[in-house]
């Protein structure tokens, strides 16, 4: 039986493969966003929050480690199994569902706020009103959205496509269902 070639790191001739998890995605850098520690120190995080797109569930750990109840979802049944799994290793208590992100209806609650790092990029062009329609169906009125995403100011090679403050601003605040109330660097 034969491995994928994803399943092993190379080996020099006559060496023994070693077996190994696949990489992590690029994605992932095995810890919260600065940006997102920095939300959380200044008191801006809310005590139940929703983290949107949430992955291997960095964010959502951290913020449970700090107190909030948490819930992580992610289209990805697999990352959310990743998510759940580091949650068990940490002894860190959040939930874990896997949904499409302009369903969040489905999930049956509503969130004092939500955390979107980085997922708005994964939403296509033409979904982005789903998306916001469904972030506003699950956070209460008066809550807040912290979102963060690659600017049209940064020109760094690779990463997703970039988004203006303007574009931001007309698919946050076009359906009237979220006023922005500042847009950081």
């Amino acid at each position: 039986m034969g491995a994928h070639p994803t399943d092993m790191h190379s080996v020099a001739h006559g060496a023994t493969p070693r077996y190994v998890e696949p990489l992590a995605p690029a994605w992932d850098v095995g810890r919260p966003q600065r940006a997102v520690y920095d939300l959380e120190a200044a008191g801006a995080i809310p005590p139940l929050v929703l983290d949107v797109g949430c992955g291997t569930g960095e964010h959502a750990l951290f913020l449970a480690s700090r107190g909030h109840v948490v819930c992580g979802v992610d289209p990805s049944a697999r990352q959310i199994a990743r998510a759940a799994r580091h949650a068990r290793e940490r002894g860190v208590r959040a939930a874990f569902v896997t949904e499409e992100l302009t369903r969040l209806e489905r999930l049956g609650r509503s969130f004092d706020g939500a955390l979107d790092a980085g997922s708005i990029h994964r939403v296509e062009l033409g979904a982005r009103a789903d998306y916001v329609r469904a972030l506003a169906a699950a956070v209460r009125p008066g809550g807040r959205l912290f979102v963060l995403c690659f600017g049209d100011h940064e020109r760094g090679p690779g990463g997703p496509r970039r988004i203006s403050r303007a574009e931001l601003c007309t698919v946050l605040e076009g359906a009237g269902l979220f006023a922005v109330d500042a847009i950081e660097a």
